[in-house]
């Protein structure tokens, strides 16, 4: 007789302690036990809530986790690119330099107008031209006294491409050069950022100049990884809530 009280008595208290892992959330299995009809779907409801709430908290720890790894990524390219842009920025303005110093020594070579103007005689002596690549006039042709040894007009047309195109390739450089630092303080200020937002700075570092990616890739620079988020990730994170959350209340 004392045996079997004994037994009720425990019974009754593992069903206190079982009751209240229920009601804060540590399911016992024991639910239908103490919940019946509407009371134990709301229960199960419940539940249910809990369980999605906690695998959507899971998917998104992953995302920040994956966006925190892609900007550290990010953080590293942005440092090797900027050692190798600015390697190819001085090379770019030593070429760029060394074109001027060609282009003077072309100009001091050219024929003068009375008026000032250098000019320039084809190969041939069928046309000269200006500065800006002018044609002359048979007139204007006839006010100089052409002499060999003076600078054509195809040395200087190939001189002033030859100048144009260093002056492009220091300017591209140097723009490049500044979106790399706008990259770099969004980085640093990185807080929040959006996948989309990290698509834009990522475009922004790998779309290098030539000169640019050589020597990044020289110094051991590797493409940057595509996003990280996969289509499966964004499904889970939008249909973990079978439920949806109620309104809030004014």
């Amino acid at each position: 007789m004392m045996a079997e009280v004994a037994a009720k008595l425990q019974a009754r208290r593992q069903d206190k302690q079982d009751f209240y892992n229920e009601l804060v959330g540590r399911p016992a299995g024991r639910m239908r036990r103490f919940f019946h009809g509407k009371d134990a779907a709301l229960h199960a409801q419940t539940e249910e809530n809990n369980n999605s709430d906690l695998a959507l908290n899971l998917v998104v720890q992953s995302l920040e986790a994956d966006l925190q790894a892609r900007m550290e990524a990010l953080r590293e390219s942005v440092a090797l690119a900027d050692a190798a842009s600015y390697e190819a920025l001085m090379e770019a303005r030593e070429r760029f330099e060394q074109a001027q110093q060609e282009m003077k020594t072309l100009q001091n070579n050219a024929h003068v107008l009375p008026d000032g103007r250098r000019v320039y005689l084809s190969e041939d002596g069928s046309y000269a031209i200006d500065e800006d690549e002018n044609r002359l006039t048979e007139d204007e042709m006839a006010q100089v006294e052409w002499e060999a040894g003076h600078t054509t007009a195809e040395q200087y047309r190939e001189g002033r491409n030859k100048l144009d195109g260093a002056r492009q390739e220091v300017d591209k450089i140097q723009g490049y050069r500044d979106r790399l630092e706008a990259a770099r303080e969004k980085l640093e200020n990185g807080e929040g950022l959006s996948e989309e937002e990290l698509d834009g700075l990522e475009d922004d570092i790998t779309s290098m100049p030539d000169a640019v990616r050589d020597k990044f890739q020289a110094m051991g620079g590797k493409p940057l990884e595509a996003s990280s988020k996969s289509e499966q990730q964004v499904s889970q994170s939008q249909g973990l809530r079978s439920v949806p959350p109620e309104p809030s209340t004014p």
